[in-house]
Parts: C-alpha cells; sequence; structure tokens
C-alpha cells in the first residue's frame, strides 16, 4: 500500500519554558493537548499551510518533513479514493479541496493524468503534488469546525460532486471504513453519520 505521511515534526520550543525544541515523528493519530491559548490550533494551522505549501511564517512549528509519492503510479494510486469517473487511459476526475486547515470550503472537480503526476515529480517543484494530494487526506477539527459538524444540515443531492468531506465520505466506502477504524482506535467510540433529514 503507498502511504503519504508526515515523518517529522519540529516545533520551535520544547515541552516546557527552556526546554530544548521538541521533535517528533507522528504515528496514526497525534493529539495536541493544552490549555487555551497555548498554541494547539494555530500549530495544527501551520502544519496545514506548510504541508500545502503555502507561505507562512510559523509561530509554533520550525519544520515539517513528509514522504511524497515516488512515482507517477503511487501518485496515481492515492487519487483513486478520490475518483469521480474515469476520462481516459490513465486519466481520471477526482474531487480537489479547495481550502486548508480550518477555512470550511469545498471541493471542485479536476482532470489528472499519470503523465501529469509523472512531470510534477520530476520537476524540483513539489508544490502541485503536495497541494493536491495532501490537501485531499487532510481534514482539520479545530474548534470552529467541531462545532459546526454537530449542526444539522441540509443534505442535498448525495449523487453530486461532494462540497464537503461529509458529503465525500457518503461517496467513499474506503474513506469511510478508515476513518471508522481510527475514531475506534482513538476512543473505542463509533463514527456514525446519518444522511436523514432532522425533524
Amino acid at each position: 500500500m503507498v502511504s503519504l505521511a508526515i515523518t517529522t515534526l519540529r516545533f520551535r520550543s520544547g515541552q516546557a519554558s527552556g526546554s530544548a525544541p521538541l521533535s517528533i515523528t507522528p504515528k496514526r493519530l497525534v493529539l495536541f493537548v493544552g490549555p487555551n491559548n497555548s498554541g494547539k490550533t494555530l500549530g495544527l494551522r501551520e502544519i496545514s499551510h506548510l504541508i500545502l505549501g503555502r507561505e507562512v511564517t510559523p509561530k509554533v512549528l520550525e519544520s515539517i518533513s513528509i514522504d511524497l509519492p515516488r512515482n507517477a503510479d503511487e501518485a496515481f494510486e492515492l487519487l483513486l479514493p478520490f475518483k469521480l469517473r474515469d476520462v481516459g487511459p490513465d486519466e481520471i476526475l477526482v474531487r480537489l479541496k479547495t481550502s486548508g486547515f480550518g477555512e470550511g470550503g469545498g471541493f471542485q472537480g479536476q482532470q489528472i493524468s499519470k503523465t501529469d503526476l509523472g512531470d510534477w515529480l520530476a520537476s524540483a517543484n513539489e508544490q502541485p503534488i503536495r497541494s493536491m494530494l495532501v490537501g485531499l487526506y487532510l481534514l482539520g477539527l479545530d474548534g470552529p469546525n467541531r462545532f459546526q459538524m454537530i449542526g444539522p444540515y441540509q443534505t442535498g443531492d448525495l449523487k453530486a460532486l461532494p462540497d464537503n468531506h461529509l458529503a465525500a465520505l457518503f461517496k467513499d466506502d474506503h474513506a469511510r471504513a478508515r476513518l471508522r477504524s481510527i475514531v475506534h482506535d482513538a476512543f473505542g467510540e463509533y463514527l456514525v453519520i446519518d444522511p436523514t433529514p432532522a425533524p
């Protein structure tokens, strides 16, 4: 199985005042715990911006290392869970995120071929690969986003192009199973998403 992973997070400071900068190798689930205004959400936002290759002046993070696909076949495999339909040989229409952590946003369709992926990987510019692949696998649940998720929303047409992560989960059995497994491993609870409208 091809993987896409953060291999190292290096912070500007340590676990306590005056301690050496903290460097961690994230596992499947990383939990940031701390008092209000200690930099948890800011750190997650900086991770999102640095992963996506956006310009940011980090206050919490020093650097981030990411394992990206080594070739076009691996990159293409990572896009398959987001495939809307085949367009041609080795070319698909995928749903791509239009925003980063804590920005709300939705998805848009884009045609991607193995040739495009190979060209991007061969160039010194990782930006298209980072924005596309990592953005698809990034879901930020900061305070405002968590509370927005528990409110009732219009279901919309579940056969149409998804316009948010929850709608996308209804169309992707594999992603739903992986998320259910992560939630169960972390909390011992099962994730349930109910598409029926509230009374």
